[in-house]
């Protein structure tokens, strides 16, 4: 689809490093799905030349409002944070394929930092059709454990990890899981986005249960639309390589 402008109407510091930003589009884009993301661009010139892709954290019925979640990482984050509530941002999305959702089964959503933005969006829309939902949630500190008290007001069965034990288990996301699966048997299926270490190890964890698990997977982008192959990759349980920005950012693993 093409770029349409969107007006800032909240741009706040949740936490150290990271902000919420809430959009408006001047004209309603197209269906938003969970796990699709927004490509903006805020100067519209040349420094930096390329957009930057943002996971849809939350949409308001008829796309009215679109929010992101994003941490500051460099130069582009940087200019996102200046952005004034009431000026406008240039935006193509939603983008890329999302998360396929069931009606059946146990669904188990497990991120890691900041992957917990597109997996919000889809506890959301999974408690929308009366779900159950449990959602591992993991960061370094208690700092950086995101929209939990939301989160619980979805009615999501939240269960928290940090690397230093400030706030619920002490360790890794996925040594949460380890434990979980443990304790409380087998989903019928995964949901993940985190860094490396947490989708390599939730990968891992489905390979060896066989348990089908969707990744939402991150990639530098360049047009965000699949035409310059600028974000391939080989995920694990695919023959070929795929392109992050249209046939991703999820990917589907069945083993």
């Amino acid at each position: 689809m093409g770029n349409y402008s969107a007006l800032a109407e909240e741009n706040v510091e949740v936490a150290p490093g990271h902000y919420l930003m809430t959009l408006v589009p001047e004209e309603k884009p197209a269906r938003a799905e969970p796990g699709q993301f927004l490509y903006i661009t805020v100067t519209g010139e040349y420094d930096p030349l390329l957009r930057r892709p943002f996971s849809l954290f939350d949409v308001s019925p008829g796309e009215r409002q679109l929010k992101i979640v994003y941490k500051l990482v460099g130069r582009g984050t940087e200019l996102l944070k200046g952005v004034a509530v009431g000026s406008r941002v240039d935006v193509m999305g939603p983008l890329g394929t999302g998360f396929d959702i069931y009606d059946e089964g146990k669904d188990l959503l497990v991120a890691g930092g900041i992957g917990m933005a597109p997996l919000f969006y889809l506890a959301k829309k999974l408690r929308e059709r009366n779900k159950e939902v449990t959602f591992l949630l993991g960061a370094r500190t208690k700092a950086g454990l995101l929209f939990v008290d939301e989160l619980e007001e979805l009615g999501v069965n939240t269960l928290l990890a940090t690397d230093d034990g400030s706030q619920g288990f002490k360790g890794t996301v996925v040594d949460l899981l380890a434990a979980y699966l443990q304790n409380n048997g087998r989903p019928d299926r995964l949901y993940c986005c985190g860094p490396a270490p947490v989708y390599k190890g939730v990968l891992e964890k489905a390979k060896s249960l066989r348990l089908p698990v969707q990744i939402s997977y991150e990639e530098r982008m360049a047009c965000g639309v699949g035409a310059c192959m600028g974000c391939v990759c080989k995920p694990e349980s695919r023959d070929s390589y795929i392109r992050v920005c249209l046939e991703g950012p999820v990917i589907k693993h069945i083993f």
